[in-house]
């Protein structure tokens, strides 16, 4: 499966399986990411006497300016063992990468109830209402506790708009969505504590 998706941010980026494409869709829908791109490189990396060329799948900078470099595999994929010998070898061969932070990222690190959140989280995110966030934001706080979605929603009056003001708090760290919920009804949800 290839596909383009739009980031947030209007990166256009472009994916080449289910994986990287649920793997771009956390990263946006997480609110840490300030940049995002794809197939970075190329970076190289020796073998068998020769230089061979390695494009990353993802390459993210962080909101604190950190840079992460992302290789995308199953874990049941016959050639991981391979890919992990090529990471090694970047960072030993390839002067730019020897401090980089390098990631192998599989599908544990997309679960479907995190990949369901951050849909809900880039959908949201397209149609800001202060107004019902401000309004949620002020509920859960008066509340102080962790209550499900739906007791949120009916408690500030927000009715349909409160579901996706739960998610636009959710990615500024405003609201806390508890466990590994899914984003519904159901989910827990509490105002972060304030710093």
């Amino acid at each position: 499966m290839t596909g383009l998706l739009v980031s947030l941010r209007y990166e256009r980026l472009y994916f080449e399986s289910n994986l990287e494409r649920d793997r771009l869709v956390v990263l946006d829908g997480s609110g840490m990411v300030r940049r995002l791109g794809v197939q970075a490189g190329p970076y190289h990396y020796r073998e068998h006497g020769g230089w061979k060329r390695h494009f990353f799948d993802n390459v993210w900078e962080g909101h604190d300016g950190r840079i992460v470099f992302e290789a995308i595999r199953p874990e049941t994929s016959s050639r991981i063992a391979d890919l992990r010998r090529i990471l090694r070898r970047l960072t030993l061969d390839d002067p730019r990468l020897a401090e980089a932070e390098i990631r192998l990222v599989g599908r544990q690190d997309c679960p479907d109830w995190l990949v369901q959140r951050s849909h809900a989280v880039r959908c949201a995110w397209r149609r800001p209402d202060p107004e019902a966030d401000e309004a949620m934001l002020g509920c859960l706080r008066r509340i102080g506790e962790t209550i499900r979605a739906s007791e949120a929603i009916r408690a500030s009056g927000l009715g349909p708009a409160g579901l996706p003001a739960i998610a636009r708090l959710s990615m500024t760290g405003l609201v806390e969505i508890a466990g590994f919920d899914r984003l519904n009804f159901d989910a827990r949800v509490l105002a972060a504590p304030i710093h």
